[in-house]
């Protein structure tokens, strides 16, 4: 009966070998820092690709235009409006479902929406005060 051979352990990295392993680690480090804050001179940015290429020809009046307007409105900073609203419109055929949940979703945003309740069939009965009052009167749908 054989012996089972026994696992061969690996020897420890010598120090000579750390070192290498560092100095290798850092001189990659170091050129592509280089690399990165100095490009070659050649270099184009792949973002010039995505530009519009200047026409070749001359432009008319109106082109010129509207180029000028187009300009304008990219650069005009867009509007926050402070008393922004949202609408809710509910279209049922009666009572709502689920009044007491939405009750819950419209907690804490009071003056920050306006709710309508359009019902097709009959007058509902509202069990959330926030929709009592908001029923929207018309022909049938």
């Amino acid at each position: 009966m054989k012996a089972a051979p026994l696992p061969r352990t690996r020897a420890a990295a010598s120090p000579r070998r750390r070192a290498w392993i560092l100095a290798v680690a850092a001189l990659v480090s170091v050129v592509v820092v280089w690399a990165y804050h100095y490009p070659p001179q050649h270099y184009a940015s792949p973002v010039s690709n995505w530009l519009p290429v200047e026409p070749d020809r001359e432009l008319t009046d109106d082109e010129r235009a509207s180029r000028v307007v187009f300009g304008h409105i990219l650069s005009t900073p867009p509007v926050r409006s402070r008393g922004s609203k949202i609408a809710f419109m509910f279209l049922t055929p009666g009572n709502l479902p689920f009044e007491k949940l939405w009750e819950k979703f419209f907690e804490g945003h009071e003056g920050r929406y306006t709710i309508y309740v359009h019902a097709s069939r009959e007058k509902p009965e509202h069990v959330s005060r926030l929709f009592i009052g908001r029923d929207i009167h018309s022909d049938k749908v």
